[in-house]
């Protein structure tokens, strides 16, 4: 790769990534989402499992949470993708788990496992 192809290469993805966390939001965790990580990790739904900490629960139903409230605010759908690149928790072997594809797809959300597929799926 030539240098200037590298450094539009490197610019693009500056550009992307700065859209990215522009965009975000910062969350405040809900009691029903805190509840509901415990009961999926309790009942080993992915991403929980037995002898795993909660956390990511936590967080994946705080996303399922604010995937809804998007999809409930907008007359026609929107991207909505959950980032992760623990492919030991939301995978089965090397498919997408079959817990946390029906649970995206009920919110209108999509999983990405890295940031060119998420940036496809965004549409950025």
């Amino acid at each position: 790769m030539d240098d200037s192809l590298a450094e539009y290469t490197k610019n693009d993805w500056k550009r992307r990534s700065q859209q990215i966390v522009t965009n975000a939001l910062l969350l405040e965790s809900k009691t029903e989402c805190v509840d509901a990580g415990f009961e999926r990790n309790l009942n080993s739904i992915p991403p929980g499992h037995n002898g795993k900490a909660t956390s990511d629960c936590v967080i994946f139903e705080t996303f399922l949470s604010l995937a809804k409230g998007i999809q409930q605010g907008t007359e026609n759908s929107i991207p909505v993708v959950f980032l992760t690149s623990n492919r030991d928790d939301y995978f089965e072997g090397n498919t997408r788990s079959k817990h946390i594809v029906e649970d995206l797809e009920n919110v209108g959300a999509e999983l990405a496992t890295g940031w060119r597929e998420a940036i496809a799926k965004l549409g950025l």
